[in-house]
């Protein structure tokens, strides 16, 4: 605990606002000082102020009566109440410290009284006390008292009575100190330093060596039979001995080098273990190596073939697409052929339709008798033609299907010849690079032919997407 600023206000002989810093000069590099005046210019007030702001009491209040009062206006108050320092005439006065706590934290402890409406006639009020961290700016305790108890003492460390033997001797206790005897006077000491422990610690070490002098009488006594050995009987003893602990030391060499050949047989043990490991490893890689010898002559040779190898797979996508495009032909050639044959069905009925109505008109022409069958005849003939005119516009656009599917399959065969024609080139690059064919279908099963099930996929698709309207065309 270290105090680092006093204030205060209208209390006892000092008037209006004093301040002591000790952080700043001249106090802060000043060491020892003493606090020095005539009576009455306020040493005391100093220290009233001190224990004020940190208890809300001070040692010189201690001796008052319980039953004294002094006169305050028109009350009155006892003569051990704090409210006796505010100095007459005023009406409030304070008491505020800044300390550094237990824990290294800055504090300002605030004790204040005031009269009523702060009038110099008014009826004193209630003291308050505060408690601010100063570092957070915190109030921690404000208006009840306990709970500032609690806390100050928790930060300050000490409580009023430790604070006022170790910190603060009040001036009546230092005059009955100078004036008495020793016993007394030791008395005192003990009261102000709370030195009565040492008392008790001197008296019980009393107690304790008494106790062991009479263990100590009690084992000499039962010592009282034994005789001590003569004097070559125990420097038999004694060589004995230095030869048992001679041996000892010889032994415990021995073990120390024996466990260190023992660490050295583990580190032997432990690398040739080690060593057995690493030679089997090279071992397996080396088979390892030996394995992938014809991998990796396959794999150069697979390097070799890599310029030639878009060729393969163009071969074998234009065989695909040939094979597509000749079940095309023959899909489209059977469509022709239908074509064909209803063409022929309908020019045929459309013959015989015409050869009905020739005789019709010259039934008409020969029978004029026959009128009335003439006329269902031409009743009839009508129905007749009725029914060829879809007849003629169905032959119509047939035969212009017709005419579409010829040039359709002359587009056929051209892409055929063309087909034919690459597939007989890549054939002959193809038989210049025999030799490399058993490269192929091992590619085959180390590399998937991902990007050739893409392109057909593609063309695939294109297929489909032309199919339906040559089917529709071929149908019709």
């Amino acid at each position: 605990m270290k105090i680092l600023a006093i204030r205060l206000k209208n209390l006892a002989s000092l008037a209006g606002e004093q301040v002591i810093d000790f952080t700043a000069e001249p106090l802060a590099s000043a060491g020892l000082f003493a606090i020095t005046g005539p009576t009455g210019a306020g040493k005391s007030t100093i220290l009233d102020a001190l224990c004020l702001a940190l208890f809300g009491s001070t040692p010189r209040l201690d001796g008052a009566s319980l039953l004294s009062k002094v006169p305050d206006g028109s009350d009155e108050i006892g003569s051990g109440d704090e409210r006796n320092l505010l100095r007459r005439g005023c009406g409030s006065g304070y008491a505020e410290v800044d300390f550094v706590g237990v824990d290294g934290r800055r504090y300002r402890a605030r004790w204040e009284v005031k009269r009523a409406r702060e009038k110099i006639d008014g009826r004193l009020q209630a003291s308050s006390q505060s408690l601010l961290d100063l570092d957070s700016e915190q109030l921690l305790a404000s208006g009840k008292k306990r709970e500032f108890k609690e806390l100050l003492e928790a930060r300050l460390g000490l409580t009023l009575a430790q604070f006022t033997r170790a910190v603060l001797l009040a001036q009546s206790e230092f005059s009955a100190f100078l004036k008495a005897d020793d016993n007394e006077r030791g008395t005192l000491l003990e009261k102000l330093t709370d030195t009565g422990l040492y008392s008790r610690l001197g008296q019980a070490s009393f107690e304790a060596a008494k106790r062991t002098r009479e263990s100590l009488a009690q084992l000499q006594q039962q010592l009282g039979g034994l005789q001590p050995l003569e004097t070559e009987a125990r420097q038999a003893l004694e060589a004995r001995h230095g030869e048992q602990q001679d041996a000892l030391r010889s032994a415990q060499q021995q073990l120390k080098a024996l466990e260190q050949q023992r660490q050295w047989l583990a580190d032997l043990m432990r690398l040739q273990h080690e060593r057995d490991t690493a030679q089997a490893q090279l071992q397996e890689a080396e088979a390892e190596q030996k394995n992938l010898a014809d991998a990796r002559r396959i794999l150069a040779l697979f390097e070799q073939l890599a310029p030639q190898r878009h060729r393969f797979i163009r071969q074998d996508e234009l065989r695909q697409l040939l094979s597509r495009i000749e079940e095309t032909l023959v899909r489209h050639q059977t469509a022709g052929e239908r074509l064909q044959d209803r063409l022929a069905a309908l020019e045929q009925g459309c013959q015989q339709a015409a050869m009905q109505l020739q005789s019709a008109e010259q039934a008409q022409r020969e029978a004029e008798p026959r009128l009335a069958q003439a006329r269902r005849d031409e009743e009839r003939l009508q129905h007749l033609t009725a029914d060829l005119a879809p007849i003629r516009q169905e032959a119509a656009q047939i035969e212009a299907s017709h005419l579409d599917t010829e040039a359709r399959l002359k587009q056929l065969n051209d892409r055929q010849q063309q087909g034919a024609q690459h597939l007989a080139e890549l054939t002959a690059q193809l038989e210049s690079s025999t030799g490399l064919q058993p490269l192929c279908a091992a590619w085959d099963g180390y590399r998937p032919r991902l990007q050739q099930a893409v392109q057909l996929a593609a063309r695939l698709q294109q297929g489909r997407t032309e199919l339906p309207g040559l089917e529709q065309r071929a149908q019709t």
